[in-house]
């Protein structure tokens, strides 16, 4: 009886532990999360349209104008490629598109990555300043060449989100 007295209060103690362990770190902001603190303003950038893409539908102006209306909805300006050059760390969120189609099946392939370049400082040496990706997504698909321009929006707009989540986390009031 008291083996199983002494193994009760074991799992009791390792429960509550871990319970208070999960609800300190919940809410708690994340590395990569906390390198989006303090940005008010970025560049974007779209790369990797293909000919094809875009004769399905796909442009470069409508990745940039969707990515646009999502960060200025959230507070975050957008300015052009020189006046993100004088933006401190001069922040640059950029989406890549790989997509080669597949002819003999009129479908796609598709990579879209979304991700934050800024300047970094490295620690050993605070002279050599030099941009690096602070953040990233990717997604891969495979679709139909009719669903190809949607399937690409919904995964960019996943990305997107997942971006405007991180940036607000780590820059909310506390």
């Amino acid at each position: 009886m008291r083996v199983r007295r002494y193994w009760f209060f074991v799992v009791v103690v390792v429960v509550s532990v871990a319970g208070l362990a999960a609800v300190n770190t919940w809410g708690a902001v994340t590395e990569k999360q906390l390198s989006l603190s303090g940005i008010k303003a970025v560049s974007v950038f779209v790369q990797g349209v293909s000919a094809e893409a875009e004769k399905a539908g796909l442009t470069v102006e409508q990745i940039e104008a969707e990515v646009k209306a999502k960060l200025e909805g959230t507070g975050i300006k957008v300015v052009g490629e020189r006046e993100g050059e004088e933006l401190s760390g001069k922040p640059a969120l950029y989406v890549n598109l790989s997509a080669p189609k597949r002819r003999q099946k009129a479908a796609f392939v598709y990579h879209v990555e979304v991700g934050l370049m800024q300047e970094v400082t490295l620690v050993r040496d605070e002279k050599i300043r030099i941009m690096s990706i602070t953040w990233k997504k990717g997604s891969l698909g495979y679709c139909p060449a009719r669903s190809f321009v949607e399937n690409v929006q919904r995964s960019l707009g996943d990305m997107m989100d997942a971006f405007v989540g991180d940036w607000a986390a780590a820059n909310r009031k506390l």
